[in-house]
């Protein structure tokens, strides 16, 4: 009799247990507590689906938060080396980087609604409420949010809808205003997925757009890693190693999200809802970026300008001084992908936006054309304009 109660009372604490786990991430089961890495992420189950995450945690208690959002077709890879550069500017922050919906490790939407119309599932409304419900997961109360291009405007979303919750949001290459912009619409939606792509996998028995949820770039063209590192992933500022393991990853996003996020930004006008966020922000903009203008940044300034009269204050930054050349192309200056390009410099401004608000006002740009790959630190230099 002594051993049967026992045995209930030890399985009725072990299934306790177990159910505790569930909602627990990889690495916190067992009491593990190395930081999740590229090599072996960390994973947990939210309200909208599984997600996958990468870590730093702080040499001791944390002051503060902070969650890093990729890029279009990126993945928590994209923040890495200025992940691991922050870490050691400031050891006391605690940082994540999170795979978004249909990006990386993470879950992608298969419900009929996604599969019939791709764009529904992938609006950064979605995103900045996924990231809400990571963020409950674990048990994080608010965060500074610093998202790059795609993940720049999701943290415009997050930063609107939870004000409460948004300690700062960082917005690197960014944009308000996305329905003119002529390389997602022209080129990447109709030349690219919609011209190039969708004949190439209906003319192996795919159905368009049913079917994008299974089948990624490879599946179009068998040189997609090839295509990637030539027209979408190129960066000639950004470690050359860098930039061809995030092509390969990249080949293998699948085309659903190519589609539905492109369809979804595409008629992105998000200028009125940026002109009311309150939460303090932070811009970085790379003066050779190719795919947001100075125009598209006059854009968003005016925003923010608007936004601190209402209890919201913000700084602009640039980095580099080399502009676009007649070609459109960046060349020998720092452009879109910033946080590959310069992550040191990225981390500094981030940790300075944490500690007081502003960025460093230290100008950043490379040394060309003896070596681009060379970043040169101008002190109090830098264009920086606050509200």
């Amino acid at each position: 009799m002594f051993r049967t109660r026992t045995t209930i009372s030890l399985l009725a604490f072990l299934a306790v247990v177990a159910t505790a786990l569930v909602g627990l991430p990889q690495a916190a089961q067992g009491g593990d507590r190395n930081p999740c890495t590229l090599e072996a992420p960390c994973f947990v189950h939210t309200p909208a689906g599984k997600m996958a995450y990468i870590e730093a945690l702080p040499s001791r208690r944390h002051t503060a938060t902070v969650i890093l959002l990729h890029g279009f077709t990126d993945s928590k890879r994209s923040w890495s080396l200025s992940m691991e550069a922050l870490q050691e500017q400031n050891p006391h922050l605690r940082i994540i980087a999170i795979d978004q919906r249909g990006h990386g490790q993470s879950f992608r939407p298969k419900t009929q609604e996604c599969r019939d119309e791709p764009a529904l599932c992938f609006t950064p409304k979605l995103m900045a409420d996924d990231l809400a419900g990571f963020m409950d997961t674990l048990g994080i109360e608010s965060a500074y949010v610093a998202g790059h291009s795609m993940g720049s405007v999701v943290a415009q979303f997050f930063a609107k809808r939870h004000p409460d919750r948004t300690d700062g949001a960082v917005l690197v290459a960014t944009a308000a205003n996305l329905r003119d912009n002529y390389v997602l619409t022209d080129w990447l939606l109709d030349d690219v997925i919609l011209g190039t792509w969708k004949p190439a996998i209906e003319a192996k028995g795919y159905a368009w757009p049913g079917d994008t949820y299974r089948v990624d770039a490879l599946d179009a063209d068998p040189n997609a890693v090839e295509w990637m590192k030539v027209n979408w992933d190129v960066d000639p500022i950004a470690p050359l190693w860098f930039t061809d393991t995030i092509s390969e990853e990249t080949a293998r996003v699948r085309l659903q999200t190519w589609l539905g996020v492109a369809e979804d930004l595409s008629t992105l006008d998000n200028v009125k809802k940026l002109s009311r966020t309150t939460p303090n922000m932070l811009v970085l903009w790379g003066i050779q970026d190719t795919f947001f203008s100075m125009a598209d940044q006059e854009v968003v300034v005016d925003a923010l300008e608007t936004a601190a009269t209402r209890g919201g204050s913000f700084c602009w930054k640039q980095y580099g001084i080399l502009p676009l050349g007649p070609s459109g192309y960046q060349t020998d200056d720092l452009g879109h992908n910033l946080q590959w390009e310069a992550p040191a410099q990225v981390a500094r401004d981030i940790d300075s936006f944490i500690r007081t608000g502003l960025p460093t006002d230290d100008l950043f740009h490379t040394d060309a054309p003896e070596d681009i790959q060379r970043i040169v630190t101008v002190r109090g230099a830098a264009e920086v304009l606050c509200g």
